[in-house]
């Protein structure tokens, strides 16, 4: 892979940023819901599990990366050879549009229920898509800068989800483990829309400098 050149490349710290802005959206709204549905009380073990998971992602991505040095068309080109290779390339390709369009709909779903109910779902999302093009024609720093604000900006919300702890019953967990290991394992895939985004260190990578010491950024961005 040929190699990228300065003036394109961010500081490896973002990395943190990156992954903790794809993984923080629509889905923080409803997970619970979902979550508690299959493992009642247990739910926030479902929450460990899918943690420890990604965790365990990031760091096998970093194996993977750091032997292909490169991304993951690069990676797909090397194991399958060139027409295979690319082949899955489109797949990969195909799956961020799905993400893309889901995230989108949800975030347009979210302005009509909660503000302008009577707005078109088609009016709505034209502007949101001229946005966000005007971002990514900006190229990637821009996009690393929106990033890095959309983390900073909504930390103060977080002490929405202290604050109401005041009230909280935590007699109510008890007794711990009251539903089945497959219970579990069923309420984290349920938090998956919340947690996918990791993935997408896979294509940003080669813009990451000093990249083979940054995992321990992309780490805590997931914790």
């Amino acid at each position: 892979m040929k190699p990228i050149k300065e003036q394109y490349l961010v500081s490896g710290f973002l990395a943190l940023f990156l992954i903790h802005s794809v993984q923080v959206g629509v889905g923080m709204l409803g997970f619970q819901r979902t979550v508690v549905k299959v493992a009642g009380y247990d739910a926030w073990i479902s929450i460990l599990i899918s943690g420890i998971s990604l965790h365990l992602i990031v760091a096998c991505m970093y194996l993977l990366l750091k032997r292909s040095d490169g991304d993951l068309m690069h990676i797909h080109e090397q194991l399958f050879g060139k027409w295979l290779g690319k082949a899955l390339s489109f797949l990969v390709a195909l799956y961020f549009i799905g993400l893309t369009i889901t995230v989108l709909r949800s975030y347009v779903e979210i302005v009509q229920v909660w503000v302008f109910p009577d707005l078109s779902t088609w009016g709505i999302t034209l502007i949101a898509m001229v946005f966000f093009y005007y971002v990514v024609s900006g190229g990637f720093r821009t996009v690393v800068g929106l990033a890095f604000f959309g983390v900073i900006i909504p930390i103060p919300l977080f002490l929405t989800l202290v604050l109401p702890l005041e009230y909280a019953q935590f007699i109510n967990m008890l007794p711990i483990m009251k539903h089945s290991v497959e219970e579990l394992f069923l309420g984290a895939k349920e938090a998956t829309l919340s947690f996918i985004g990791v993935e997408l260190l896979l294509l940003f990578y080669p813009f990451l400098k000093n990249k083979e010491d940054t995992q321990k950024w992309s780490q805590l961005g997931v914790f």
